[in-house]
């Protein structure tokens, strides 16, 4: 969208008044007033508030620690929170698109993709984390969904996700009954604002707070403003919604815009939740923990008084019998001897003295004491096994037993974390054709957490893009799943890899890449980078980007690999050819000089045999040589001819190959 501070449309005329507005807030207070007095409660007790600790809940003898009984605190609360909050921080949830009837499995990948880059650009940990904890300390926590221009160019926008610090800050419609709330039709979020920024958002506004709209506010720092979205038809289909989206501070609607998709952004975590005649009850993990928690410190208290009045000094002795030996006495370790008068100050006999017995804390108060933790643990479910501790004598399937108790017992607590957190996505599901409704290229993750840019929308189709995606078409629901973090599969990637290259080292040439990739000390991913280059061609990735120039270059080493070889084969036939006009040659000189040989003899036998009268022959003779020499002359033409159409070609290029070197 191209719009300002939303997709948003700014409407002429606000169809919200402030009236209506602050009824709004009296009737979504009113109802979770009661729900969030008692989380209030819960978070004081969570964080070791010793008001709270010791004061309302209890009957009145035991509202305030009695004249001289410390008001101890010892707090057992934090540590089973943790145990319910960290295993949900093990095991991350993470969304996937899944395509309906128009909508197909590619496009569904990238807005799987989508997500991804979304969650880890908002630090959708922190916003999980953060609601889930407050789920499990005070019954209830906050998501919320919205969007935002991006940093990088300031014209299109982003959808994101915020956490929510404050949960009793926020209320619900409260006609919604589902976990995640998503049948519910208004939501008021309230939010602190200082002078300074109010003048330069709001000029010319009252600095007046949504929560104190009849106090003058102008002395104040700081005031409250509220963000109200109203869910509402538009038409007669059923996806016929607009969500109208309102900032109000206590006498004006200071904006209104309105808010992409089909559901109220604000989503929430419960605890445990129980309908009472009618009306929510929530409750955390510590709700039913509290009075054992106070019992526990009550006793503590108790016991600390207990030992606090015991006497410190370890001897007891008639006065006068230490009066000369005192220094002795005051130091008894250091001395081998211990002397004392048998006389008091009045000269009467006296006994010796005595080593006085260490306090005693009376066994009811310990066995108060350990049934008030033991308490703490029953009324939540988890036990020692669950803490690392062990019971007794017990095997390790028993122990095993016990822990897988002490998560059932508590799995209602991921459980609708899960819920709302698939709730988010398909709150995302409804803005993306608006929020991504421009041909664009984004940002998304695949599975191993790599950026790929993908162009959208007819944008120009990015590296390893293979075909183009229309955001703005189709339909898709949303699936939650939950695992391990990506940091704890990449670990358990790294070790498995590790042992299998072990076990065959042949792997690593195919597969070291992937092993450095998985791994997090400084180097890895250059390893892995060059690893990955060295892989064999059926095994690179068609999507990796070279270096034009090294892609020109290789280019050009195949080329000349090419011409090379095409050399070497025609220098081989013209060898070969060589090789047998050499051998004709050869055969053909062995025949003459047998020739000659021969008409030698010849000529000899004529001379021997006529003499003189041989004259005539050895004419004929000469004749008959000269005819030879004719016929050898007449064979090396031959041969001549024959060589210089093979050798020529070459000869030709050769100095065309020197000047091409010396241009180059």
């Amino acid at each position: 969208m191209q719009d300002n501070e939303s997709t948003e449309n700014e409407a002429s005329k606000p169809t919200l008044t402030i009236d209506a507005a602050l009824k709004m807030f009296d009737q979504y207070k009113n109802y979770w007033e009661d729900n969030y007095r008692e989380s209030k409660i819960d978070l004081l007790m969570y964080v070791g508030d010793r008001a709270t600790h010791w004061g309302s809940g209890w009957d009145d003898a035991y509202r305030a620690p009695p004249i001289g009984s410390p008001a101890l605190v010892i707090n057992e609360l934090p540590q089973y929170v943790h145990q319910v909050t960290n295993d949900i921080r093990q095991n991350v949830p993470s969304l996937k698109a899944l395509p309906v009837a128009d909508a197909d499995i590619e496009t569904g990948e990238i807005i799987a993709g989508l997500f991804r880059s979304i969650e880890d650009c908002s630090h959708a940990d922190e916003v999980v984390d953060t609601a889930a904890e407050y789920a499990v300390k005070c019954a209830i926590g906050f998501m919320r969904v919205d969007h935002q221009f991006t940093k990088e160019d300031g014209e299109v926008q982003e959808i994101i996700f915020k956490m929510v610090p404050d949960p009793l800050s926020n209320y619900l419609d409260p006609a919604s009954v589902e976990y995640d709330g998503r049948d519910a039709n208004g939501a008021i979020s309230l939010e602190p604002i200082n002078k300074a920024d109010f003048d330069r958002l709001y000029p010319g506004k009252q600095f007046i707070s949504f929560t104190e709209p009849e106090v003058d506010n102008e002395k104040k720092e700081s005031i409250v403003l509220a963000e109200i979205f109203i869910r509402e038809k538009s038409g007669e289909n059923d996806n016929d919604i607009i969500i109208r989206r309102y900032k109000c501070s206590g006498t004006d609607i200071l904006n209104e815009t309105t808010f992409p998709g089909f559901y109220i952004p604000l989503v929430p975590i419960y605890g445990e939740v129980t309908w009472v005649n009618g009306k929510r009850k929530v409750s955390s993990l510590i709700r039913n923990a509290r009075d054992a928690q106070r019992r526990l410190n009550h006793w503590a208290g108790k016991e600390s008084q207990i030992l606090s009045m015991a006497p410190v000094a370890p001897i007891m002795a008639v006065r006068g019998t230490l009066a000369n030996e005192r220094n002795q006495w005051q130091k008894p370790g250091e001395e081998m001897i211990l002397e004392y008068d048998q006389k008091d100050l009045n000269g009467d006999p006296a006994p010796q003295p005595t080593r006085l017995q260490p306090a005693q804390v009376p066994t009811g108060v310990i066995n108060a004491m350990a049934g008030a933790k033991e308490d703490i643990k029953e009324s939540m479910g988890i036990y020692n096994a669950g803490l690392g501790k062990r019971e007794g004598d017990a095997s390790g399937v028993a122990l095993q037993a016990l822990d897988r108790s002490g998560d059932i017992a508590t799995f209602h607590y991921p459980d609708n974390v899960r819920r709302s957190y698939g709730h988010m996505g398909e709150i995302v599901i409804g803005m993306i054709p608006t929020i991504y409704d421009t041909p664009r290229i984004i940002q998304t993750l695949n599975d191993e957490a790599d950026v790929e840019m993908v162009g959208i929308n007819g944008a120009p189709l990015q590296p390893g893009q293979k075909q183009a995606y229309d955001l703005t078409k189709g339909s898709y629901r949303v699936r939650v799943t939950t695992g391990a973090s990506y940091t704890t599969r990449r670990q358990e990637e790294a070790a498995f890899l590790q042992e299998a290259f072990k076990q065959d080292p042949q792997l690593m040439q195919i597969g070291g890449d992937i092993l450095f990739k998985s791994m997090d000390m400084p180097g890895a991913q250059a390893m892995a980078a060059r690893l990955k280059k060295m892989l064999p061609p059926q095994l690179q990735d068609d999507n990796m980007q070279q270096d034009p120039q090294v892609v020109q270059l290789s280019q050009k080493i195949q080329q000349l690999e090419q011409i090379i070889q095409q050399g070497a084969q025609e220098m081989g036939t013209m060898k070969q050819q060589l090789d047998n006009k050499n051998t004709e040659y050869q055969l053909k000189r062995d025949e003459l000089l047998l020739k000659n040989k021969d008409l030698d003899i010849k000529a000899r036998q004529v001379e021997l045999q006529y003499g003189p009268a041989a004259d005539t022959q050895s004419q004929l003779m000469e004749h008959h040589l000269d005819e030879q020499a004719a016929d050898n002359q007449l064979a090396r033409d031959l041969f001549q001819s024959a060589i210089t159409p093979a050798i020529s070609p070459q000869l030709n290029q050769q100095p065309e190959a020197q000047n091409g070197n010396s241009n180059q």
